[in-house]
Parts: structure tokens; sequence; C-alpha cells
């Protein structure tokens, strides 16, 4: 299994996933290359709970206009797993963990 950091890279915090923690289920940012194999088995390391449901979005890339001069940027392309838990996880105490490992290392 590769590093499960780089697997799960972030959650995502919108209004929706929110939402979705109620009932057990959460989205992260995960790698490219990922499977859903990859991201219950990180998932299920990192948190130590059974994960009974694993759902793969793409999210393509994007151009667009900002400023006032209408410049013209492009969104990387990504890919998100929206994950269905048996028990409720505290998700932002992993991410505390993981950019404390960062800044350590530099």
């Amino acid at each position: 299994m590769r590093d499960v950091y780089s697997i799960l890279q972030r959650p995502v915090v919108t209004e929706k996933s929110v939402k979705n923690q109620e009932q057990n289920v959460y989205t992260f940012v995960v790698a490219p290359s990922a499977t859903k194999i990859d991201v219950k088995a990180a998932f299920t390391f990192l948190y130590g709970v059974k994960v009974t449901d694993v759902r793969m979005l793409p999210v393509r890339s994007k151009i667009r206009k900002m400023g006032a001069t209408k410049f013209m940027t492009k969104r990387k392309a990504s890919k998100r797993a929206v994950i269905q838990a048996e028990k409720k996880v505290d998700i932002m105490k992993i991410v505390a963990a993981k950019t404390a490992k960062k800044t350590v290392k530099k």
C-alpha cells in the first residue's frame, strides 16, 4: 500500500459535506491514481473505522476568468472520494496531525 497521507490528501469542507458527516459520510480529495480499494484501506488505517461504501468522483479541469482584465487561468483536474463509515469519526484530528508532521520535516 502507498503512503496513506498521499492517498487521502485533504477533506472537502462544504455545506453539503459537513451536513453529510451527521450520517457518517465523509468526502476527501484523493490522489488521481487512487482506487476504491486504496481509499478504503487508507481510511481504515488512519481512523480505525470500518468502511461500508466508497464512491469516486472525477472533477474535470476548468478554465476560469479572474480579475478586472478577465485573465484566464486553468484549475487542475482532481478526484474526490465519498466514504460511508460505520461510526462517527473526527476527521480534523488526523488533518491536524498531518499538518504538524509537515511542519516538523521542514
